[in-house]
């Protein structure tokens, strides 16, 4: 996926519409209040609003007025005023692996994200006057090569919010699997009841970090020991950090302790 902001919307207009027909949303919109007064007169939005807008998406696929890999395009107003981020590109059927296939990608995400400006231009209320101010610096790639470690980390372990001895960072993403190829979510059911239970946390053991077969070796991030499912959870960057540092404080001991990462404690 590749996400952009885009600066000239009326905030205003946008979310009074909103407001008036979640109908045309995936579901309800969400408005986030503030916990802090927003500062006047320093261009800060005053209101926000996250959404899934859908209305008429599939049908200006179908019928070529819109070109995007997905049904539906995600809205968040950001912190200035006029300023909204869009969650809406991706590109089916590429192997992250292959440059060529990247190539592609950065190109048809640019051709995707100009799209949709144009549609929302013409569709949302708020949108009429709308200009991209950004894009992301580079395509955003969720999957690629996972490593098999001393555990793999399993949707199960994830969904019943499992505790680890070894655990070395906490998750509580739901399952968020999106399809390399086509519009929708291959796992609508367990993607609805893949948010860890009580709305709580899973660990992520340190076993995770560690490859099977491999010495003095210890990865971080979405390549760590995990299953497709599970992956889809813990490939977010706030999980992505903790597991990072994580690896960097291992990487320390095993030298201060002159132990490889396999047998530190």
């Amino acid at each position: 996926s590749l996400l952009f902001k885009l600066t000239n919307v009326n905030i205003k207009t946008f979310i009074a519409y909103a407001k008036e027909h979640p109908e045309d949303f995936l579901s309800p919109p969400v408005f986030p209040e503030c916990d802090r007064p927003i500062p006047k007169g320093e261009g800060f939005t005053e209101q926000h609003m996250q959404g899934e807008f859908s209305k008429g998406v599939k049908e200006a696929i179908k019928n070529g007025e819109l070109y995007l890999g997905k049904d539906h395009i995600n809205i968040y107003t950001d912190l200035w005023e006029g300023q909204v981020i869009i969650n809406a590109t991706r590109i089916l059927k590429v192997d992250s692996l292959n440059p060529k296939d990247l190539t592609f990608s950065e190109i048809d995400g640019r051709k995707q994200t100009f799209s949709v400006i144009n549609f929302l231009r013409k569709n949302v209320p708020g949108f009429e006057s709308c200009r991209i101010l950004q894009t992301g610096t580079q395509i955003g790639v969720r999957e690629s090569r996972r490593i098999i470690g001393e555990y793999i980390l399993t949707e199960n372990d994830v969904i019943e919010a499992r505790k680890f001895e070894d655990g070395v960072a906490k998750g509580s993403f739901g399952l968020d699997i999106h399809d390399p190829t086509s519009l929708g979510h291959p796992y609508e059911t367990l993607e609805n009841m893949g948010v860890p239970k009580g709305g709580g946390y899973y660990d992520i053991p340190y076993r995770c970090l560690v490859p099977k077969k491999i010495e003095n070796l210890l990865v971080a991030g979405r390549c760590i020991s995990g299953t497709y499912l599970a992956h889809s959870s813990y490939r977010i960057m706030p999980t992505c950090m903790a597991i990072g540092e994580a690896a960097g404080t291992a990487a320390a001991l095993s030298v201060k302790h002159k132990v490889s990462p396999r047998k530190l404690d």
